[in-house]
């Protein structure tokens, strides 16, 4: 068990990569606090993981574009873990053309200023318990180098995952 007794916070564990994400660190041994905004998906996610130990599963509601939210969260998380894995981000699918500032604003808010307040709220933590060999882990993806059909303003915001 390459995790047994680690300690992770990880953001947008409610579906897909995430909650797969959420399952293989349970799996390996690690305690988990994970955050999303579908109470509904975030505590089938906590079960269902949860019986498969040896690690444990934690939800708690967090919308990540606001900072107030993951200022809350990471203090939830704040009372038994340490570290980060950042995963929660959308996807738009949308032509280049057809995107406006609402449409912009969401994207940009969850994939960019998510990525920001999350890693600010977990470096204050490594700072407060001292914390020399925690990690911050931000997904991005291959779109922020190559683009994607119907995907720039997605692809835009991960290149800024990728740069920050």
């Amino acid at each position: 068990m390459q995790l047994e007794n680690k300690k992770i916070i990880l953001t947008g564990g409610t579906k897909g990569i995430g909650a797969a994400t959420v399952k293989a660190y349970v799996k390996e041994g690690a305690n988990v606090v994970f955050c999303g905004t579908n109470d509904e998906r975030g505590k089938a996610v906590e079960a269902s993981v949860n019986e498969i130990g040896p690690g444990k599963a934690t939800y708690f509601r967090c919308n990540i574009a606001s900072k107030e939210d993951v200022d809350a969260f990471f203090a939830k998380a704040e009372e038994v873990l340490g570290g980060l894995a950042n995963i929660a981000g959308v996807e738009g699918n949308c032509a280049a053309e057809a995107w406006d500032d609402d449409k912009i604003d969401w994207l940009m808010d969850i994939n960019v200023k998510g990525t920001i307040w999350t890693n600010q709220a977990a470096y204050k933590l490594f700072e407060k318990y001292g914390t020399v060999d925690g990690s911050i882990i931000n997904y991005s993806s291959d779109t922020a180098l190559s683009g994607m059909p119907n995907g720039a303003v997605y692809a835009a915001s991960k290149a800024a995952v990728l740069g920050w």
